[in-house]
């Protein structure tokens, strides 16, 4: 497993930091100026930046079985390109803009689609493929309409695709030439599809800027970049901003271009280093991938297929309740959650910030920066989603709430209604600072010819297993395993045994670490493990089990039941769900699916708990099975358990596994645990004692100090020795 949920912890010298924020070197962020707005969606926590909300109205189709896939804006036209459901086929449909009536053309494809463009000219050209018999090569084409469904010319893109070897994702038509895009590359060829220039870079892509100019828009390895072409297709000008984007979206109405974080779309002058929030996308239920502007108070988008047109409104409903919500780097289950929230409720509106978009190419960690900042300036959010940012100092600082009175006096819910376990691990001194309403489950297994017959074991044990097993073709853990990522499992399992965030107290120079250390050497770091090595490893990794290659398995899934029998498999039918190594408790952790909080300071603290307990609904809760995550109420866990072992039960005469063994796929029949899988789970549960989250403090500074000994530049000892000097000092200045 390479990715391990972390707590971002504030170091003293954020804490200190003034609430004057100072703008960004080349991009300042500020608010919508629409006239008369009174809530501004997406600001931040003193109010500033953010905009207004739009009605959206969707815009009815002459058909109901169709779903459109690619849309372009040419005049006053909207030109939708639909599949037709069932099949193949696809259709050109045009929106008026003006009386914002639908048209049906004579455009009808049968083919497999990628893109559809329109020209200057008004044309349609529609990027098409068809897969080559007996070959990987895919034959790739633009081919020209006109509206009535006339061909005209095709042009290959074979040049193209043999020039690159990779898929082609979306091309754009000018006056001169055509931009094909490329999953890492643009390409720019002329009508006869021979190649102008190449422009290397992952995912980027083309779009029009506000005066017509052809704009090459990405990430390059720092900033993002803005590359204007000339009329000969040849790079004009390059600017680069300071600030990450996801996706240019065009640049009709914009100061320059349209480009989105995946929180706003913002109107960016990328000449000037300037930019205006135009539209949060959560506040206004948006797909960005089809906003096309229309004037400034009026764009399109669509919505599950569907057309939509939206219209800036200054009329405002004082009856609903907004909530505002901090986050940093917010993952796609929170924003679903949002959008889902806010399109079924008439009474709340989540407002979310996401202060990710703060961070510059050359400060990933500028947004937290200022939402502690704000925070520790006074200004607190409703609710904070915690996936990223300290809980542990929040709620040390008295910023959050306790949960369990809103638990107890709450007529639906009783605390007995939760994992028990799930819980425990989130209470600190009787108190509950974060609702956890989904998680999946972590451990190790192995096989019993090799753990001890116990639930869980200590460091010593785990050292006595590498001296005894370890060594020449035997691994302990899976090849992928890197020196970066045990030492994260150190911190977030065993951590307790060197370090006491209650006390400040820290205890690195100790013999246990200092082997845990030593055995850390025998790993690949993360410089080493490349993708094709990583993905070569993973692949490998049931042969390796089953051949008695590799000892132990990290364990972590939200589909126990199967997994822990597919595991038994591998073990041959002797598995043990042992939990990691730990001197003080069980070892096994709960992955945390979504981590929120209420901040003591909200004035909305019932309609919060509102929110809350729409996570905690059964709709909610087994829409989490659909994530392959376990539910946090008791009962519907045990139901989707059951579900799963019934599941298996009844095909379990034809119960196989798929491995990989010797590059070739192969199957193996299914081991069943010995007794009930339900019970083996729910008992597996209930030894969950702490979450899998780590300080990254302590651990940049034991990475850092590490890397000497490992290219033998010090002794053991010596980096021993620093590590707990480093880790007092910042002990005593955050915990104590």
């Amino acid at each position: 497993m390479r990715k391990i949920l972390i707590v971002i912890l504030l170091v003293l010298g954020i804490l200190g930091l003034s609430s004057c924020d100072k703008p960004g070197k080349q991009e300042s962020l500020s608010s919508s100026n629409h006239a008369g707005a009174k809530q501004s969606y997406g600001a931040d926590l003193k109010g500033e930046g953010g905009s207004v909300l739009f009605n959206a109205k969707e815009i009815a189709l002459p058909e109901q079985d169709v779903y459109i896939q690619y849309t372009d804006i040419y005049e006053n036209n909207i030109y939708l390109f639909a599949n037709v459901l069932g099949s193949d086929g696809y259709c050109l449909y045009l929106l008026n803009i003006e009386s914002e009536e639908i048209f049906e053309t004579g455009l009808l494809i049968n083919e497999s689609v990628i893109d559809m463009k329109v020209s200057p000219d008004g044309d349609v050209y529609v990027l098409i493929y068809h897969e080559i018999e007996n070959s990987s090569d895919i034959d790739y084409c633009i081919r020209r309409y006109d509206i009535n469904g006339t061909v005209g010319d095709e042009i290959s893109l074979e040049k193209v695709f043999q020039n690159e070897k990779t898929a082609i994702t979306s091309f754009l038509p000018t006056n001169d030439y055509f931009i094909v895009s490329l999953i890492n590359s643009v390409i720019v060829m002329d009508y006869y599809g021979d190649i102008i220039a190449t422009f290397s870079g992952m995912n980027r892509n083309v779009v029009l800027g506000n005066e017509g100019q052809v704009l090459i828009c990405g990430m390059g390895a720092e900033s993002y970049i803005v590359e204007e072409l000339a009329a000969n297709g040849k790079s004009s000008y390059k600017y680069l901003l300071d600030t990450e984007y996801a996706l240019a979206l065009g640049g009709t109405g914009s100061k320059g271009v349209y480009l989105t974080d995946n929180s706003n779309i913002y109107s960016v002058d990328y000449k000037h280093g300037e930019r205006q929030v135009y539209i949060n996308i959560l506040a206004n239920n948006l797909n960005e991938k089809y906003f096309k502007s229309i004037s400034e108070e009026k764009f399109f988008s669509v919505l599950s297929g569907k057309p939509y047109i939206y219209e800036y409104s200054d009329e405002e409903s004082n009856e609903v309740v907004i909530l505002k919500m901090a986050t940093f780097n917010m993952d796609w289950a929170l924003e679903s959650l949002v959008l889902g929230f806010n399109s079924t409720n008439g009474k709340y509106k989540i407002d979310v910030i996401d202060y990710s978009i703060f961070n510059t190419g050359t400060e990933q960690m500028a947004g937290l920066t200022k939402l502690n900042t704000e925070i520790i300036s006074g200004n607190l959010p409703d609710i904070f989603d915690l996936s990223l940012l300290p809980s542990t100092t929040y709620s040390r600082k008295g910023f959050l709430e306790d949960l369990i009175p809103f638990i107890d006096c709450d007529i639906d819910l009783n605390i007995s209604d939760f994992v028990g376990s799930v819980i425990s691990a989130a209470t600190n001194d009787g108190k509950m600072y974060e609702l956890i309403p989904g998680f999946s489950l972590m451990t190790l297994a192995g096989s019993k010819d090799v753990l001890s017959a116990s639930d869980n074991w200590d460091i010593s044990e785990f050292l006595s297993l590498v001296e005894t097993h370890g060594g020449g073709d035997i691994s302990i853990f899976p090849a992928y395993l890197t020196q970066e990522s045990f030492i994260e499992y150190i911190l977030a399992f065993t951590g307790i045994s060197f370090f006491n965030s209650e006390t400040g107290k820290c205890h690195f120079d100790n013999d246990g670490f200092k082997k845990l250390i030593e055995f850390s050497s025998t790993l690949p770091s993360n410089a080493e493990l490349n993708d094709e090595l990583f993905w070569s490893f993973v692949e490998n990794e049931h042969s390796n089990v089953m051949s008695k290659q590799q000892l132990l398995s990290i364990f972590n899934t939200g589909k126990p039941t199967i997994a822990i029998t597919m595991l038994n498999t591998l073990y041959q039918g002797n598995i043990n769900c042992i939990g990691f190594p730990s001197n003080t408790g069980s070892g096994v952790a709960l992955n945390p699916f979504m981590r929120l909080a209420m901040a003591s300071t909200s004035t909305k603290k019932d309609e919060i708990w509102e929110f809350f307990k729409y996570l905690l609904s059964d709709d909610y809760q087994n829409k989490l099975l659909q994530y392959q995550q376990l539910p946090v109420i008791h009962d519907i866990l045990v139901e989707s358990l059951t579900s799963d072992r019934d599941s298996m039960q009844d095909n379990s005469d034809n119960m196989r596994f798929a491995i990989t063994e010797d590059n070739e796929l192969i199957e193996i029949n299914a081991i069943p645990l010995d007794g009930d899988p339900v019970n083996y789970v729910l008992s597996l549960i209930d030894r969950i004692d702490c979450i899998n989250q780590y300080d990254t403090e302590l651990y940049q500074i034991i990475v850092y100090e590490v890397q000497s000994y490992y290219s033998g530049q010090k002794n053991i000892d010596e980096v021993i020795s620093i590590v707990q000097k480093r880790a007092e000092i910042y002990m005593s200045e955050q915990y104590q």
